[in-house]
């Protein structure tokens, strides 16, 4: 893929983002077809290799956005193509996964077959994505578009989240205000209205960038990001954000090593550390009260604020109905079916309560098959795979299989591990 074709998949989303950013500057008013119609017309003009890193951007813009009409085009346009050419992984993966999904809408009369035929367009182009054969250069497309698509629901929610204020800044950095948070505001948000969600986002493009730079595919563009991405990851007073950032600081420090020297590598180790403790510094400057806000809100009694309790209230449903253990709820009105008010969170718990135990190993076993499809080529480093380590342990905070959004940064997250370096330079055990 030369370099021209991968700026037409920015250029062509710069008529996505630049209405939406100056509706939420108060300048133009867009009606919601506008937008919708644009981000599915746009899989028509992209090259077959920018259509999978094209749709990955909707993981952050899926609550202000029909993702699943978009991902039916982009399934439709990579089909085609692609001559209608697929592995059989990438069609019998699919079609058991709607049969097993169909099953419980035949069995759960609250469920929603429209709701259900959205869910089917997802996660088909989902599994076909994760077993369609990149190159690197695919692949650092696919990263580079989660980063800008997070950089711009960052700036559209902290400009929308402003004008909801009345300009008064003063509210955000008083701790009073999670950024994302639309509950506390007058009006909703378009792209958010959850800031763990939010954060959970920001931590990936940052560690998104960490790997670009360490592969050597660093661009100008993605030190703004790294920024914004931090400055919007503190700002939404996630507990997870935090947690994952030091974990993100203790893996790229030891994942980084030069095949030249010990004395390179520590050199390099040193100047990553020099460079963290410089970025703290600046937005401690700018926010002196961070993490006594984050402290507020720790409730010592429960640190989980209910996730626990809520997760053992599902499973003591579901030991007392075998079927339902084996085979689960469906991914439709979880809570309702049981009588339980919420929605199960952590990534295991949600997947065990909707396809039951067999649903889970079905679900491991295939993002196994996944990394190894991108991991049998070449000889990958740890670094590869910080990124994936990291969301596997933020995803344990939320939901994500029941979010049709959320779920396409599985795409991305697996993609990277096949990510290579232009130049040996820096390398990993």
């Amino acid at each position: 893929m030369k370099t021209k074709n991968k700026t037409l998949l920015f250029k062509l989303q710069t008529l996505l983002f630049v209405p939406l950013l100056l509706e939420a500057l108060g300048l133009i008013d867009v009606p919601d077809i506008v937008p919708l119609s644009i981000a599915i017309a746009i899989p028509v003009f992209l090259k077959k290799e920018e259509i999978v890193p094209y749709i990955v951007g909707f993981s952050m813009m899926g609550t202000g956005i029909q993702v699943a009409y978009i991902s039916l085009s982009c399934l439709v346009c990579l089909l085609v193509k692609n001559k209608w050419k697929f592995t059989p992984k990438q069609i019998l993966i699919p079609l058991i996964v709607i049969a097993y999904e169909l099953i419980h809408m035949l069995f759960s009369p609250t469920d929603d077959i429209v709701e259900g035929i959205r869910f089917f367009c997802v996660y088909t182009l989902l599994f076909y994505a994760l077993f369609k054969d990149k190159e690197s250069d695919e692949i650092e497309l696919i990263a580079r578009n989660q980063i800008n698509s997070t950089v711009f629901v960052i700036i559209h929610v902290f400009i929308e989240t402003l004008n909801l204020l009345n300009g008064r800044i003063e509210i955000m950095f008083a701790g009073d205000l999670r950024l994302g948070h639309q509950t506390e505001l007058i009006d909703e948000l378009t792209f958010s209205s959850d800031p763990n969600l939010l954060g959970q986002s920001c931590i990936i493009a940052i560690a998104l960038v960490v790997l670009l730079i360490y592969k050597k595919r660093f661009h100008w563009n993605q030190a703004v990001a790294i920024c914004v991405c931090m400055f919007g990851g503190m700002m939404t007073l996630s507990k997870t954000f935090l947690i994952s950032a030091v974990l993100l600081l203790v893996l790229s420090v030891l994942g980084i090593k030069s095949n030249k020297s010990g004395e390179k590598t520590l050199w390099y180790k040193l100047l990553f550390l020099i460079l963290v403790g410089v970025a703290i510094t600046v937005f401690l400057s700018i926010y002196p009260e961070y993490f006594d806000n984050i402290l507020n809100r720790v409730d010592e009694s429960d640190p989980t604020t209910g996730r626990v309790n809520l997760a053992f209230e599902y499973f003591s449903v579901l030991s007392d109905n075998i079927i339902a253990l084996g085979f689960g709820l469906g991914l439709q009105n979880v809570g309702e079916k049981v009588g339980l008010s919420g929605s199960p969170h952590a990534a295991i718990v949600e997947l065990l309560i909707t396809w039951g135990i067999i649903g889970l190993l079905f679900v491991v076993v295939v993002l196994i098959m996944a990394i190894l499809h991108h991991v049998k080529k070449k000889e990958r480093t740890f670094m590869n795979f910080v990124p994936l380590i990291i969301y596997s342990v933020i995803v344990q905070s939320t939901q994500l299989f029941r979010l049709r959004d959320k779920v396409l940064a599985i795409i991305v997250l697996i993609s990277v591990v096949g990510l290579s370096k232009k130049e040996n330079r820096l390398t990993s055990d």
